[in-house]
């Protein structure tokens, strides 16, 4: 099942609110499999999501579908984080 990337984002407690992930979405820092991303594209399980903030690259792998608000705790489970950063 598909859920849109801005929502997607929002619930897995990535960004603080719905809004700030779709703002990120246009500038480029957001990618889904390598191309970059647009608030309507969608998020599965497995799918690998990267997030250029403040010079890191954070590679998120979805773990969950995120149907549900989560408490930020809950949220941690759906996905997969490494971070590394960025010359």
């Amino acid at each position: 099942m598909k859920i849109r990337v801005d929502i997607w984002l929002h619930r897995a407690r990535l960004f603080k609110s719905r809004t700030q992930a779709t703002t990120g979405l246009p500038r480029g820092k957001i990618l889904i499999s390598d191309k970059f991303a647009d608030a309507g594209d969608g998020v599965s399980e497995g799918d690998t999501v990267k997030i250029r903030m403040r010079g890191h690259l954070s590679r998120v792998s979805g773990e969950g579908s995120g149907d549900v608000n989560l408490s930020k705790q809950d949220a941690k489970r759906m996905y997969k984080r490494s971070l590394r950063r960025m010359h």
